[in-house]
Parts: structure tokens; sequence; C-alpha cells
């Protein structure tokens, strides 16, 4: 194998190895009278990824969490089974406003969600949801 060539297969197995190690993530703004809070949230995009979530996570520091992001607006419901952490769970519409936060026990498997159509979703732990005063009709901006 030449130089060249064996210098372009190491660099397409650190993108490769760097993409699913560090995934894809981006700045999430929560505004309120509380201000502007930066969240850096790890993105859910496949089917996979929003099939895992948080699952199996022991830790998530307070200002970090996960954006849903789905194709379309839909009723969209969420559970915690295999999730051990305190999340709070917002959901978000189209027009980046929070439609409702909940606050189900960790590992339960029942079901929460809104009455109206979600089109992102942002897992945050509870904490950090309850110190930012996070409720219905907040802005949300991505960067």
């Amino acid at each position: 194998m030449s130089k060249s060539l064996f210098a372009l297969f190491l660099v397409l197995l650190l993108v490769l190895i760097s993409s699913e190690v560090f995934g894809g993530y981006t700045n999430v703004y929560i505004v309120n009278e509380r201000g502007t809070n930066l969240i850096l949230a790890e993105l859910a995009v496949t089917k996979e990824e929003k099939e895992r979530g948080l699952m199996f996570r022991k830790t998530l520091g307070t200002n970090e969490g996960m954006l849903f992001i789905f194709e379309k607006p839909s009723y969209l419901s969420f559970w915690m089974k295999n999730t051990y952490l305190s999340l709070g769970i917002v959901f978000i519409d189209e027009n980046l406003r929070v439609i409702d936060v909940f606050y189900p026990d960790p590992l339960s498997t029942v079901p929460v969600g809104p009455s109206a159509k979600s089109l992102y979703v942002l897992e945050i732990l509870k904490s950090t949801s309850m110190k930012l005063n996070i409720k219905k009709g907040d802005k949300v901006k991505f960067e």
C-alpha cells in the first residue's frame, strides 16, 4: 500500500470513528424570564438514535441533553424504560415553542406526552429543567 493511500485510509478511519464516538451536537437555547439559557444537545435523528435516547446512561452534565428531531409534527409520547436519570422531557412544536414539560420517574414504562403535536423533544436533567423554569410557551432556538 502506498503512503498516500495509507494516509487516506487513516483519515477516513478517523472520520468514521469520530462521527461514531462524538455524533452530532447542537446548541439549544431556552428563552424565558430566566434569560437565554444554553443546553448542549446531542442529536437523535435516526430511528436507532431515537429508540436508544438516553437509555443506560448514568451521568449527564447540568447543561447537556438530547434533542430528538422528527420528520413532521406528530402526537409523540416518551417513556423512561432503561433510563436511570431523572429527566425533564420538553416537547417543542414546529414554531419552536415549548408545548409541555414532563418529569416521569426513572425506569418508568408509563408513556408521557402532550395533547398537541410536537416536532422536537429535548431531554435534560430534571434539576436543570426546574432551575431554568422551563414551561409551556417558552421560546426555543437552535444553533
